[in-house]
């Protein structure tokens, strides 16, 4: 059995061990695969991919350099480099080596998709749609670069295409084109109709106020959704015939199903269209006299009762953008006349430890949602207080769409929902956004927000 052989086998056992998660393992093979070959650019590739499914990108960075070594214009080699560079929040130099994969090989679409990603990060979104642009232009096909394409489409306000290309996320749904048609003819509306909620428990939050428009377009509407959430929206969606677990309850027979986040694609749904004011989420009334109990145990004399949040889920790629250190939140804490409640859950929690414990601070979060039932308590919570100044987390949509008076600080790059400017959002009524200048400046953030919150107290 030659080297290369065995080489080959091992590097080939590696990535078979990548695929199944044992990480460890699977490096050990490919530095064995490496120690037989050193000069086969594809085990250093594999290895660094290895260690980036790892999240491990310094140690990636070091194999796809060594690699670059041995084949430097490798435009599959550049791309990789610049992924691990991306990670690690190395965003000018990923950049250059994602130009510099499109110059060695301008047919290589990972590298487009790559380099419109970063340049979207980087507030460059002329440059962004054109590379997100020629990657579809190169595959027409490719999920991922109509997706990254869609988004960027959304952020700056051309939802007609961006709806439309947004559904890339998904294999083409054939019950999807056929209402898009039956919504505009004579419509038989004898049939029943499943909507698949997707994505973050935000985004579904954020999405079912479509569901009344699309309550018109059947008999009976059916809701699948993350068994967290069943209890919230139970109470609050009266459009809904029924309610299910996504994931455990076997839906009957349907005559048309649908993804949640394809409503607005469906009901041809336009930025410039004017969203009801009203809300659309209630809280459960027995918890909400409870919490109302326990709010009024607080200071009396407050002119203010201020809910905050701070930290989304840190496994969200681009949560270092939108989660806001808690610090930030101390020149708020300062104020007199303001008592201030805390509402972050889970993640972010520790950084409370730093906080003096002299502040006006009431931390529920270790009290909130406890039996399984997400947002339950917290939706309770807000119709108690005056304000929630949060960053952009699933908590801003359950505020929003309950119609509690919410202010939202953003990043330079937000998320695409919230477009590129102005303080308001037709999204909710109730909510007032306040965005940073310039990139990871949360400072002028947090000193509007102060001065508007003194302005708010003042008027009392």
């Amino acid at each position: 059995m030659t080297n290369n052989y065995l080489a080959d086998e091992k590097n080939r056992f590696a990535n078979e061990l990548r695929s199944n998660s044992k990480f460890k393992d699977a490096i050990d093979l490919h530095q064995e695969a490496i120690a037989l070959d050193p000069s086969e650019p594809k085990f250093w590739y594999d290895l660094s991919e290895t260690y980036l499914n790892w999240n491990k990108p310094e140690a990636a960075e070091l194999g796809f350099r060594h690699a670059l070594k041995i084949n430097p214009s490798s435009a599959q080699l550049l791309t990789g480099l610049g992924s691990a560079l991306q990670r690690q929040k190395k965003l000018r130099e990923a950049i250059q080596c994602y130009a510099e994969a499109t110059s060695s090989d301008p047919t290589y679409v990972p590298a487009w998709i790559n380099l419109g990603t970063v340049q979207k990060q980087l507030g460059d979104y002329e440059d962004a749609f054109l590379s997100h642009q020629n990657a579809v232009q190169l595959d027409p096909t490719n999920k991922i670069a109509n997706w990254n394409l869609s988004l960027t489409l959304l952020l700056v306000g051309n939802y007609k295409e961006g709806w439309s290309l947004y559904e890339f996320r998904h294999e083409r749904s054939s019950d999807l084109e056929r209402l898009r048609e039956e919504r505009h003819g004579s419509y038989k509306r004898k049939q029943k109709l499943l909507v698949k909620a997707e994505q973050g428990l935000g985004d579904v939050l954020q999405f079912v106020r479509f569901l009344p428009e699309l309550k018109k377009l059947t008999d009976h509407l059916t809701l699948a959704v993350d068994s967290r959430l069943k209890k919230l929206l139970t109470s609050g969606l009266s459009a809904v015939d029924e309610i299910i677990d996504i994931e455990q309850d076997e839906p009957e027979e349907f005559c048309a199903t649908i993804y949640l986040m394809s409503a607005p694609f469906l009901l041809n749904f336009q930025s410039e269209q004017q969203l009801s004011s009203k809300a659309y989420l209630v809280a459960d009334r027995q918890l909400e006299q409870s919490w109302r109990t326990h709010l009024q145990n607080l200071e009396s004399k407050k002119c203010l009762r201020v809910g905050i949040a701070w930290q989304g889920n840190p496994m969200y790629e681009a949560d270092y953008q939108r989660s806001i250190p808690l610090t930030y939140f101390v020149s708020l804490l300062e104020l007199p006349n303001i008592h201030f409640v805390s509402l972050q859950k889970q993640h972010g929690l520790e950084q409370l430890d730093n906080i003096k414990t002299d502040f006006r601070l009431d931390n529920l979060g270790v009290a909130l949602d406890s039996q399984g039932h997400a947002f339950v308590d917290t939706a309770a919570v807000l119709t108690n207080l005056d304000l929630l100044i949060t960053s952009d987390t699933a908590i801003a949509h359950l505020a929003g769409a309950m119609g509690v008076e919410t202010w939202l600080a953003l990043s330079k790059v937000p998320d695409w929902r919230w477009g590129l400017e102005g303080t308001e959002t037709f999204w909710y009524g109730n909510m007032r956004l306040f965005r940073q200048r310039e990139f990871g400046d949360w400072s002028s953030v947090f000193v509007d927000i102060k001065n508007n919150l003194i302005a708010r107290c003042s008027d009392q």
